[in-house]
């Protein structure tokens, strides 16, 4: 298992890549976000010069933000191509998977129709990945793409595509925690973790881990016991980043300390509350 952690948009990126590099982090989530890790004024060299520096491997991370879902077809293109264009960036600094968001917003067109919006994006951006040595993942997204008969119809038409699973997601939108349900369905996908705390509800928190109304004793058992054993995002995002520090020690030793067999008694399985 390895931890690393995301750029804040909001600084500048090589301040960050610095402060990440020096704190032990195994890997940089690197996202192409405005106003401060902008595609167009990020410079790969030298951000390929950092990680090297500090030995941090590179996951890709693109805005949630570009319409790739819009019914606007000239819009959609646009927004893909965008994507395409953080490809390149992405396989310049070495990345070898890249995450991209479902877009949920429509007007009063239906979700069936979003959902084919998005799909004729992930088509394309999963064959524009995959041809640059880079494995494409979705991550899900608000209500309508935080359930799995939405999600299988992605996967089950895109077979190069990687399930990146937000734990914090699967706790907004919903009356009970996800997890569970997304890793009985995409587990064999899986290639990607973000951890984050929250209090349920809509709001997105990234709080420390431990702060909200995660379990994430059981988190870490049901990633174990699904045998991931890959990379995982801490996507604690505080001004005082102790917080960022102690989620992922925490983290660690919860990794490192939990009995999945103690966690799931036979009976409970199919019904202990997340």
């Amino acid at each position: 298992m390895k931890l690393g952690a995301m750029n804040h948009p909001g600084r500048n990126l090589a301040d960050e890549i610095e402060w990440i590099g020096k704190h032990g982090f195994d890997f940089i989530d690197l996202t192409l976000e405005a106003p401060k890790a902008n595609l167009a004024s990020a410079d790969p060299s030298l951000i390929a010069d950092l990680c090297a520096r500090y030995n941090l491997e590179v996951v890709g991370h693109t805005s949630p933000f570009i319409p790739i879902g819009s019914a606007s077809e000239a819009v959609r293109s646009a927004a893909v191509d965008e994507h395409i264009r953080s490809l390149d960036f992405f396989a310049s600094v070495g990345a070898k998977k890249v995450t991209f968001h479902v877009d949920p917003r429509r007007g009063a067109e239906p979700i069936s129709a979003n959902i084919e919006n998005n799909l004729k994006s992930f088509i394309r951006l999963a064959e524009e990945s995959t041809a640059r040595g880079i494995a494409p993942m979705l991550e899900h997204f608000e209500e309508a793409y935080n359930n799995v008969a939405n999600l299988k119809c992605f996967f089950d038409a895109v077979p190069q595509l990687l399930f990146h699973l937000d734990i914090g997601h699967a706790n907004l939108w919903v009356s009970k925690n996800c997890t569970s349900e997304l890793l009985k369905t995409f587990a064999g996908r899986l290639g990607h973790v973000h951890v984050s705390d929250n209090f349920g509800g809509k709001d997105d928190l990234h709080l420390p881990i431990g702060a909200g109304k995660i379990k994430w004793k059981k988190m870490v058992a049901l990633l174990k016991r699904h045998g991931y054993d890959g990379t995982i995002t801490v996507e604690v995002f505080s001004n005082d980043r102790a917080y960022l520090l102690y989620s992922r020690d925490r983290l660690r030793a919860l990794w490192d300390g939990v009995d999945v067999a103690a966690t799931f008694a036979p009976q409970e399985e199919e019904h202990e509350e997340e």
